[in-house]
């Protein structure tokens, strides 16, 4: 009687835990009032039992892999590109990456990253940076067009997480400025110019937006290839719109220009408040009988520790004989000696500091002609003069 009485109670007792079970079974059910997906059931059973998120349910579901590993997988939309097209000049544009977790583990987003923080700024709120299976969260993307010195910009958001096949999830994001002027064409090419042949190139420069914008000049590197540049107010009456300004700009190849291939860049500099100075590429390939290599400047090197300053030097290579005359520096403190080449026609300038050479002046011109016969060329040499740095010890 005693083992009867005594089975008699433990099945009381497991019906009654039975019956606590299914109760809160179906509070879970009757909260949701039936319309929970079977996964959403499993996961409002797990946080009604543990208190807990995306851990004990999300043991519970079928695998979404197929090797059944408990791991996060990170998606994103768009998954490489975000092109917003064109976007306002005088305001912020927001967008949005979407970012889901398609794998069985928690998804940890613990950075996010861009290429440019003036005009592409990625936002995630604080508390969406752990991604539960099955869930998404929004990346917002702010592009700011008064980071944007032009009209096109193309910037990287990386998106960092503890997803260990795809840990820094790039997506490139594309925007296009209402531009507030125009310059047509956008770009020069010379194409091939035969070297001593005068070359100019117009461009267009017309206001687009209401707002008055005006050209106040250029701006290029003090190294490399200069180019003659000016510009000048066309006539009203020849504007488009009565109210917008128009403008030609002149580019010429100085007569000085190296023989090779060009590719250099000048600014326009107006009175626009985005876009103070707007980039302009410019490309020419210049034929003659004769190279000059290296293209880039030559590189003087200060002296230190006891060291004594570098020189540098250049060789020009022709294909017939030819001298070199009227070579002149544009400052004292640099000796330029011409010396035969190892090939044939091919001459070798030798470039040295001496004593007194102000480093301070960072850029020196070499100017020579090169004449062959009755040709006669002008040409030049950049020099870059490095101050050196003395060691720490």
């Amino acid at each position: 009687m005693k083992h009867r009485s005594a089975r008699r109670l433990f099945i009381i007792v497991v019906a009654i835990a039975a019956l606590a079970v299914i109760a809160g079974v179906v509070r879970v059910a009757t909260r949701d009032e039936g319309r929970q997906s079977e996964v959403d059931f499993l996961r409002g059973i797990s946080e009604e039992a543990y208190g807990t998120r995306g851990s004990v349910a999300d043991a519970w579901l079928p695998p979404v892999q197929e090797d059944g590993d408990l791991v996060p997988v990170i998606e994103v939309e768009p998954p490489e590109l975000l092109d917003v097209g064109v976007i306002p000049n005088d305001r912020p544009y927001e967008t949005e990456i979407l970012v889901r977790n398609t794998g069985r583990a928690l998804l940890e987003i613990s950075q996010i990253d861009t290429s440019c923080g003036a005009c592409t700024r990625p936002t995630l709120d604080p508390k969406d940076k752990r991604v539960r299976p099955g869930g998404t969260v929004k990346v917002k993307v702010g592009i700011y067009p008064s980071g944007i010195p032009s009209f096109y910009s193309s910037k990287t958001v990386t998106i960092m997480s503890n997803d260990a096949k795809h840990p820094a999830w790039k997506v490139e994001v594309v925007a296009r400025v209402d531009p507030e002027f125009l310059l047509e064409p956008a770009e020069v090419d010379f194409g091939t110019i035969a070297k001593g042949t005068p070359a100019t190139r117009t461009i267009l420069f017309r206001q687009l937006d209401q707002q008055r914008v005006e050209v106040e000049g250029f701006e290029q590197s003090k190294l490399g290839d200069a180019l003659d540049l000016s510009f000048e107010m066309r006539p009203e009456t020849q504007w488009l719109d009565p109210d917008r300004t128009e403008y030609d700009l002149y580019i010429s190849l100085p007569e000085d220009v190296s023989p090779g291939k060009l590719t250099t860049r000048i600014y326009v500099k107006t009175t626009c408040k985005r876009v103070q100075r707007f980039p302009v590429v410019v490309r020419a390939r210049v034929e003659s009988f004769y190279s000059v290599v290296p293209t880039r400047p030559i590189m003087i090197r200060r002296g230190y520790a006891g060291k004594a300053p570098t020189g540098g030097s250049a060789t020009i290579k022709a294909d017939r004989s030819f001298e070199l005359t009227d070579l002149r520096v544009s400052i004292d403190g640099l000796a330029v000696t011409p010396g035969p080449g190892e090939e044939p026609n091919s001459m070798i300038l030798s470039v040295e500091p001496q004593e007194g050479l102000d480093f301070g002046a960072k850029t020196a011109k070499i100017s020579f002609n090169v004449q062959a016969g009755n040709e006669v060329y002008k040409d030049h040499l950049d020099v870059l003069l490095m101050g050196g740095v003395t060691p720490s010890t």
